[in-house]
């Protein structure tokens, strides 16, 4: 029956749930109380923070707990060892191709290493190693674009990138095919190519022209992935800007998705016909517009992917293969190449619109004649399906695996019938070869730790950071 009177310890008995108010009266007349209201554990702790606070102070708190308590409960983690039986997908073959430099590039990367690690060394003596993420992030940076190849680091898209290929060619008495940086071009980096050219967006993380541009309230602009990246990896709770040193609050949510405006300088570009436009001059923002093309050289990893392109198809003259690279100045360098040689490409970068993304990936998959598909992980590490393709060429790797597993999984799906080969080019004795033992690290680490916290697979700590410049 219903409550009445008072309770155990002097407690008023509306407090029960069938205290039978009198109509009309939404209070209790003995202690003034209002009726009991719905509970809901979902609105008070996630729902509501969310919505009053947004991501920060009990917000971010609430989306803490529906990250770490509520989904892994909910959630069905499959992956696809688990239902291999199911998916019935073709079996992966990963290689590992190490090559060593020649003379030349040999001298250059350690021309920078050393400049690099005495910078690094003395962040460590003075004790602001963490504090000077930003910096120590910029020299990794640096290092894995001058095993690519010197010139992305001698024709960097910013002043500070050039002084510092600059000073590395110096070291090893110049560089064939590149000409020399004077002081005046430094003043003009950041606006590559012809001085009266339009400005370009160039990112302050990877010194390349930006792809989706994400913008800091500081002003600084970065591209949407490399600063995703960069606040991942970092060690301290409250990332800074790697320019101007400022706390880097960055709005991610602005532009989110495809995008409906090139960036500057963007477009499609495709070597070849049947469907695919033809080859055209060096953009304005193009490394290719800043070095000497009739002295271009090629580099170890540019000549082992050739090599590597021209064995998929003698062996399989239908083979397709997708080449993933984070630097569109390296994918730049590799459809020279390809086309000097008669290798037809397409391009995907991340400021093209849907439309010109469209085509390129229409040609690629149609036209029997292009065998390549150019990528930048910033673009296409994820959302795309491409089964025609059944070769994968990493050109540089990453301390994130899963950043590169992503990249696999492009043609690694349902529909994919043939055997799929995956090669990552390491170059030996280089920050590579630590990069991909950090790798193993991780993984093992993320594979055994109940929960797998993928931010810790990408955070970059200060040992692994020691660990690189060891």
């Amino acid at each position: 029956g219903a409550c009445c009177g008072v309770g155990e310890g002097g407690i008023c008995a509306c407090s029960c749930l069938d205290f039978p108010f009198k109509e009309g009266n939404s209070t209790c007349p003995k202690c003034n109380h209002a009726r009991i209201s719905h509970y809901c554990w979902w609105n008070r702790y996630v729902a509501n923070p969310i919505k009053f606070n947004g991501y920060t102070g009990r917000g971010r708190r609430a989306m803490l707990i529906l990250k770490n308590q509520i989904m892994p409960r909910i959630l069905l983690r499959r992956t696809k060892v688990q239902c291999a039986d199911d998916l019935a997908l073709p079996p992966r073959t990963v290689i590992l191709r190490r090559d060593a430099f020649d003379a030349r590039e040999a001298d250059f990367y350690e021309a920078l290493y050393t400049q690099s690690q005495a910078q690094f060394n003395t962040y460590v003596a003075s004790g602001v190693l963490l504090q000077n993420y930003a910096h120590v992030f910029d020299l990794l940076i640096r290092l894995r674009q001058a095993v690519d190849h010197p010139y992305l680091v001698v024709h960097s898209a910013t002043a500070t990138g050039a002084a510092a290929g600059a000073q590395a060619a110096a070291a090893m008495g110049g560089l064939d095919g590149a000409r020399n940086v004077q002081p005046e071009d430094l003043a003009g980096a950041g606006s590559p190519g012809c001085r009266d050219a339009p400005e370009a967006l160039v990112c302050a993380i990877c010194h390349e022209d930006v792809e989706q541009p994400a913008r800091a309230e500081c002003g600084h602009t970065f591209c949407r992935v490399c600063v995703l990246e960069y606040v991942e990896t970092a060690t301290t709770k409250q990332a800074r800007c790697p320019t101007c040193d400022k706390p880097l609050t960055v709005d991610l949510s602005a532009g989110e998705g495809s995008p409906d405006k090139p960036a500057p300088g963007a477009g499609g570009r495709a070597s070849g016909g049947g469907g695919a436009t033809a080859p055209k001059a060096p953009k304005k923002h193009s490394i290719l517009s800043r070095i000497n093309l009739p002295g271009f050289q090629s580099s170890t990893k540019i000549e082992a992917l050739r090599e590597e392109l021209h064995h998929m198809v003698a062996r399989d003259p239908s083979a397709k293969a997708l080449v993933f690279s984070q630097f569109t100045s390296m994918l730049d360098l590799c459809q020279h190449r390809l086309e000097q040689v008669g290798i037809r490409c397409v391009r995907l970068e991340g400021g093209m619109t849907l439309d010109v993304r469209e085509r390129m990936i229409e040609a690629f998959t149609h036209d029997q004649g292009v065998k390549v598909f150019l990528m930048s992980l910033k673009a296409g590490g994820v959302a795309l399906n491409l089964t025609a393709a059944s070769h994968v060429m990493l050109m540089d790797p990453w301390w994130n695996p899963a950043v590169e597993a992503q990249a696999q999984d492009r043609i690694h799906r349902l529909g994919q019938h043939k055997p799929i080969t995956v090669t990552r080019f390491v170059i030996g004795g280089t920050i590579e070869e630590r990069i991909l033992k950090l790798q193993e690290k991780k993984q093992l680490v993320f594979e055994g730790t109940v929960g797998r916290d993928v931010e810790a697979l990408a955070r970059l700590t200060e040992d692994d950071l020691r660990f690189l410049f060891s």
